[in-house]
């Protein structure tokens, strides 16, 4: 989707902070989307793209990708770093921006495999939207600030009447979520 692929440029924009050319870029995607979707997203990462960091654009080139079943990636790294052996079967639990999937994995096999929508980004849309509506936050504000709001904060923060007010539907929307 566009909002997956903004979130992967958005990313490297930040690591990176100039403009940057990437000989390979690896990621993953969802057990249940992986054969409709590899290839799309394949096509759209190799190119180039601009992004805007707090106000700095950001060119970054992919010249080749490679998609991987998020669970078989993390499988093949645990088992090149020794955390697991080849026999051992092992629980994935990997919650992301979209879904949250647990996947039962033995000798690369994937036994089963459940996948919910409880991944975070409604919760940080709605979170954003709270911002804007209820605190006065620009439009141009992103999902990808999402985060670094929830950790340090939004605005100047003095704390009043509407400040308070935004802290608790805050708190109720994060609240739903983990409920879910």
């Amino acid at each position: 989707s566009e909002e997956f692929k903004q979130q992967i440029f958005g990313c490297i924009a930040k690591d990176y902070k100039e403009n940057v050319v990437l000989p390979l870029v690896v990621t993953g995607l969802p057990v249940t989307c992986f054969g409709s979707q590899h290839e799309q997203l394949q096509h759209a990462l190799k190119k180039e793209t601009s992004v805007q960091i707090d106000g700095k654009f950001i060119n970054i080139t992919v010249e080749n990708a490679l998609i991987l079943q998020q669970p078989v990636a993390l499988h093949a790294y645990f088992l090149k770093e020794g955390i697991i052996q080849e026999r051992d079967r092992i629980l994935i639990i990997d919650g992301g921006f979209r879904t949250l999937e647990m996947t039962d994995m033995k000798q690369n096999l994937i036994l089963n495999h459940y996948e919910t929508e409880l991944g975070c980004s409604k919760p940080l849309k709605n979170i954003k939207n709270i911002l804007q509506n209820h605190a006065g936050e620009s439009n141009q504000l992103h999902i990808n600030d999402m985060p670094k709001i929830l950790e340090k904060g939004y605005g100047d923060k003095e704390e009043n009447y509407e400040t308070s007010q935004v802290d608790i539907l805050i708190q109720k929307e994060l609240d739903t979520h983990f409920q879910d």
